[in-house]
């Protein structure tokens, strides 16, 4: 199901017990909308973790090339493009081979990209939005992520894998019944949370968000 930053979500008030989301609020154009909604539709006890980056982090992960998406001014963006290209850093010598595009072509259409498809927030811009909708949020499980990845790199196995199994089919507000499998590198318990609290992990984190 695909829908618009600004629409309403197709869930009733107070129905989710949990959600999550992986590598979305940097595309997301209104952050209000979005956390207003994720709070309308989370139950009074209901969790929610999302794993994106954001604005400070150095290495811009879709053109794969540092710094890229602190620029304001088009034309500055459209050179350092150009500049990372040249330099062969990032994914023109993909698209070059696969599309025959030229550096100009790339850059241009890549400063679009990052114009009109990202949307990245600093750390402070994004504790404040959660605030403004009464979650206590923070990034207590940054760190796991991290050490997975890690862990990763060196060719070691994963501290804690979760079975491969079918989810439940779900049908919402007319959607098609889906499955899926899940399977985790990292693994996350947050405490129980109690006296209606709700909790909303952020930025490669989780922590217990307030109603």
């Amino acid at each position: 199901m695909l829908i618009s930053s600004t629409a309403a979500w197709p869930f009733a008030d107070k129905s989710i017990d949990f959600a999550i989301s992986n590598q979305v609020p940097e595309h997301v154009r209104d952050h209000d909308a979005f956390f207003s909604e994720l709070s309308r539709v989370l139950k009074p006890e209901g969790v929610s973790f999302h794993l994106f980056p954001l604005k400070h982090y150095f290495w811009e992960g879709h053109l794969r090339m540092p710094l890229v998406h602190r620029f304001q001014s088009f034309e500055l963006l459209r050179w350092w493009i150009a500049l990372m290209s040249r330099l062969h850093i990032g994914i023109y010598k993909e698209h070059r081979r696969d599309y025959g595009v030229s550096i100009a072509q790339f850059s241009e259409s890549h400063a679009d990209y990052m114009v009109r498809m990202t949307n990245y927030l600093s750390k402070s811009e994004l504790l404040r939005l959660c605030k403004r909708q009464g979650f206590r949020s923070g990034f207590k499980f940054t760190k796991n992520f991290y050490f997975a990845r890690l862990r990763g790199l060196f060719g070691l196995a994963p501290r804690y894998l979760y079975p491969i199994r079918p989810a439940p089919s779900v049908t919402p507000s007319g959607c098609g019944s889906a499955n899926a499998y899940h399977r985790s590198r990292f693994f996350w318990r947050p405490a129980t949370p109690t006296g209606g609290d709700r909790w909303s992990g952020i930025g490669a984190a989780a922590s217990p968000a307030g109603a």
